[in-house]
């Protein structure tokens, strides 16, 4: 028995030794049940041959090992974006002259217009921009 000082860290490599084994216990019950469940579980319309299922046991031991593999932390440096705002198209095309406006109001309205109310109203507009050899580009004919 070792002595009364040495006990707190024989007991606790003891419980960490009974972890391990208990997780491996856990693992191996869990490939057994899916091996098990292939075999002679209903359902399986096709019989596996024994080959395929030591195929897949070794497929299982590698997937396991590089689970338990020791992790690496990787770290990457980026730029970070711009602070500056995009203007938005209303600012971008404020000083663009404006060659037509067309307002389309029904009869009824044209004849009596205090009987109405404004209720919002639509803009567009199109950006046409002169090419080099005279063609405007942007605008559908």
């Amino acid at each position: 028995m070792p002595p009364l000082e040495e006990l707190p860290a024989a007991y606790l490599a003891v419980k960490r030794e009974r972890d391990e084994m208990e997780g491996e216990i856990a693992r191996l019950r869990w490939q057994l049940d899916k091996l098990t469940r292939q075999i002679f579980g209903p359902g399986k319309s096709e019989k596996l041959d024994r080959m395929q299922l030591l195929l897949q046991l070794k497929e299982l031991e590698a997937a396991t090992a590089r689970a338990q593999a020791p992790k690496q932390t990787i770290s990457y440096e980026r730029t970070a974006p711009s602070a500056e705002k995009r203007p938005a198209p209303a600012e971008l095309f404020a000083k663009l002259p404006v060659k037509e406006t067309v307002v389309i109001e029904p009869n009824e309205v044209k004849a009596d217009p205090e009987g109405f109310e404004r209720i919002g109203e639509e803009r567009t507009f199109d950006e046409a921009r002169e090419r080099g050899d005279g063609l405007a580009a942007g605008v559908a004919p």
